[in-house]
C-alpha cells in the first residue's frame, strides 16, 4: 500500500511540507482555498491539488490522514466543522486508539459513541460543571496551590456554552459516560 496524505493549507509551510512528503515518496493531495496556493505546487511530482474538502476526502482511502496547515481560530475550526461529515469519526477514532501508542479509557469511549452516533445532534454542545472543579480551582487559591489544568478545564466548561461547537458535544458525551455528569439534550 503506497502512503498518502492531504495538505490542507498550501501557504509557505504548508506547501514546504507537502513537496517535502512529496519527494519522500508519498502520495499528497493539496488543498487551498486561494486558487493562486494551490497553482503555485502544480507540476510537483506525487502531489495532486484538488479544488474542494469534499474531494480531500473522496480521493483519499481509509484511514485518511489530512492535516490543517491553517491559522488557528476560525480558518481551523470551519475547516475542521466542514470535514467532520465528509470523514468517518468513528473510523479515525479506532485509528487513533490503535495506531499511535496512546492508549486511554477515554479513547475508547470517544471510539464507542462516534461508532453509534458521530453526528452527536441530540447532545447539546454544552459541557456541565457539576462543582468539583469550582470547588478545586476555590480550594487551590485558599490554599495558595497551583492547580492550572484543573482551572483551565472548568474554563473550557464555561467556553462551550451557547458556542455549537462540536468538540463540545464530544466532550459533554464522554463526561457523561464515564462520570454520569449532566448532559442536556439539543
Amino acid at each position: 500500500m503506497d502512503r498518502q496524505i492531504a495538505t490542507v493549507g498550501l501557504g509557505r509551510m504548508g506547501a514546504n511540507m507537502a513537496r517535502r512528503h512529496a519527494r519522500g515518496g508519498m502520495r499528497v493531495l493539496g488543498f487551498d482555498t486561494s486558487p493562486a496556493a494551490g497553482a503555485a505546487v502544480t507540476g510537483e511530482p506525487d502531489l495532486t491539488t484538488v479544488d474542494t474538502l469534499g474531494a480531500v476526502a473522496g480521493a483519499l482511502r481509509p484511514p485518511r490522514v489530512i492535516r490543517l496547515m491553517l491559522p488557528a481560530g476560525s480558518a481551523t475550526d470551519e475547516t475542521l466543522t466542514a470535514l467532520a461529515p465528509l470523514l468517518d469519526l468513528a473510523a479515525v477514532s479506532e485509528t487513533w486508539r490503535h495506531g499511535t501508542v496512546v492508549r486511554s479509557w477515554l479513547l475508547d469511549l470517544c471510539a464507542g459513541l462516534l461508532a453509534e452516533d458521530q453526528d452527536l445532534a441530540a447532545v447539546a454542545p454544552v459541557v456541565a460543571d457539576s462543582g468539583e472543579g469550582r470547588w478545586t480551582v476555590a480550594e487551590a487559591i485558599e490554599l495558595s496551590v497551583a492547580a492550572p489544568v484543573i482551572g483551565m478545564a472548568l474554563n473550557q466548561r464555561f467556553a462551550s456554552r451557547g458556542n455549537g461547537d462540536y468538540g463540545a458535544r464530544v466532550l459533554a458525551m464522554l463526561r457523561h459516560r464515564f462520570g454520569d455528569h449532566a448532559m442536556s439534550p439539543d
